[in-house]
């Protein structure tokens, strides 16, 4: 397995994110042998005179993952020789398993996405039913990537799967096979406006976006929403093969330096420079070759950032294939985008914050058509913003004679930031904040007081309040029917006693 294992690293090893290797000279490190003198003494006496007769390869595995525990470091690894497969077989796009991609989620995994034509698909598995048993074993606080483990096996094997959905659990009885994972997702929102989703950046997608971008030119596209929502990074020749689709050749994509400020910088080759306007999506899910990308592009000036903060896993990996068979991810340098911002922990903020999921690809779409803040129309039976319509988004209601809509869905489509802290929700806009307390009927502005209507509502976990709110931030609406439309202009005009 060991000697099969290095040749298929082989060709990955000029392409992958983790194996950017910057020289590291043998022996670096002092008392390298000593220490490895004391640790093989300890390992002979607990093997031989342990009550216990722990088996030696424990030993060496609880050993090296208490090692890595104190670098404090979660993407250094270490790999069985059974996990090291499993991950080549992701790294190459293809593995077995039941075709789901896992989140983190509140003490249970939830599913992320279900791949096409997996075996999770055909039983009906979907995306946010929640992880809660594995073979029958409670998954409750299990490292996510320990659940993985449990969940893959070898082909043709069976795994029980039990899930939550609407609060009731679902039994699922899966046979593993083959999943191919798909990469990218490309479409048109219209004849002007494409959608590009990247999974990932696995071996081929440079080519493949290479494909559908050359494909769109002709067609006269000239702007594009590109999602990297939930796309933890891949290889990084492929996104700077991407990279070179949008910015064209000769354009640095990032620097990776070394704890000695050794830097290696990576460049475009080929490829031109297109669209006239960019978008770019991002979430918490969005790591490493991702943020490298969507961080080039805003450098550049050549993106627009919707969505939550980025991960920040901006550092560099490198994989050592083991004598054993095992492998050993080991991080050795941080990156950095063109513009100098260091990616590690940090992340990238975006643009327009757009918290809410059902709101990110309609406001991406319409800002990629130049529409800055697009009208909203908010119906109790559907709701749109310019020409997109929001699917799974509160709808407003009425009590009395106040009409009530939903605080975060307006907020943020109007450009606004809203945020819960200790018990309030705050609007900001700019350095001015609006604060708001569920069950209050006042709304404090700048340090006044203002009388709303009725009270701030919480209703099924979404802060409601009288439409009359957004009047105190300029912005402008008019009843439609048993709804509202909301206008905002470039800049709000507040009203100011």
């Amino acid at each position: 397995m060991a000697t099969r294992l290095w040749l298929r690293l082989g060709w990955l090893a000029a392409l992958l994110l983790c194996l950017l290797v910057l020289a590291v000279p043998a022996g670096a490190g002092t008392g390298v042998s000593e220490g490895a003198r004391v640790l093989e003494e300890i390992l002979d006496h607990l093997h031989r005179e342990h009550v216990r007769q722990p088996a030696v390869d424990k030993l060496v595995e609880g050993a090296i993952q208490g090692m890595l525990e104190t670098l404090e470091d979660p993407y250094t690894q270490y790999f069985s020789p059974e996990e090291a497969a499993r991950f080549v077989e992701t790294l190459e796009n293809n593995y077995v398993g039941v075709g789901i991609r896992l989140e983190p989620g509140d003490g249970y995994p939830v599913v992320g996405e279900v791949f096409p034509d997996s075996p999770a698909q055909k039983a009906g598995i979907r995306k946010g039913d929640v992880i809660v048993g594995v073979d029958g074993q409670d998954v409750a606080g299990m490292a996510l990537g320990e659940v993985v483990t449990r969940i893959r096996g070898p082909e043709g094997t069976e795994v029980t799967l039990t899930l939550r959905r609407d609060g009731k659990p679902i039994v699922f009885r899966l046979e593993r096979a083959r999943v191919a994972i798909p990469t990218m997702e490309a479409r048109l929102l219209d004849h002007r406006t494409g959608y590009l989703r990247l999974y990932d950046f696995g071996e081929n997608s440079g080519d493949e976006v290479r494909r559908v971008l050359e494909s769109w030119s002709r067609r006269g596209v000239g702007t594009v929403v590109l999602d990297l929502r939930d796309n933890p990074g891949g290889l990084l020749q492929s996104a700077v093969e991407v990279a070179a689709e949008i910015l064209g050749p000769g354009r640095v994509v990032a620097s990776a330096v070394d704890a000695r400020g050794k830097r290696e910088v990576y460049r475009t080759r080929g490829g031109r420079e297109r669209f006239d306007r960019i978008v770019a999506l991002v979430n918490g899910g969005t790591a490493s070759a991702a943020e490298i990308l969507a961080g080039a592009l805003r450098d550049y000036g050549r993106a627009l950032i919707v969505g939550t903060p980025t991960l920040g896993k901006g550092t560099v990996q490198r994989l050592v294939p083991l004598e054993s068979g095992g492998l050993l991810k080991l991080t050795i340098a941080r990156w950095y985008t063109p513009g100098g911002h260091c990616l590690d922990a940090k992340g990238l903020a975006p643009d327009r914050p757009v918290s809410l999921r059902p709101l990110q690809l309609p406001l991406a779409a319409e800002l990629a058509r130049g529409h800055e803040y697009p009208p909203l129309v908010l119906e109790p039976e559907g709701s749109r913003l310019g020409d997109e319509t929001l699917k799974d988004v509160p709808a407003p209601y009425r009590e009395g004679d106040n009409l009530y809509v939903p605080v975060r869905l307006v907020g943020e489509a109007l450009g606004f930031k809203v945020d819960w802290s200790a018990d309030q929700v705050v609007i900001r806009d700019g350095t001015a904040e609006l604060r708001l307390v569920p069950g209050r009927s006042t709304a404090v502005l700048e340090g006044k007081a203002r009388e709303l209507g009725g009270p701030v509502v919480l209703r099924e976990g979404v802060c409601f309040a009288p439409v009359e709110l957004w009047e105190l931030l300029g912005v402008e609406y008019r009843y439609t029917g048993e709804g509202v439309t909301f206008v905002r202009g470039r800049k709000s005009e507040r009203v100011v006693e």
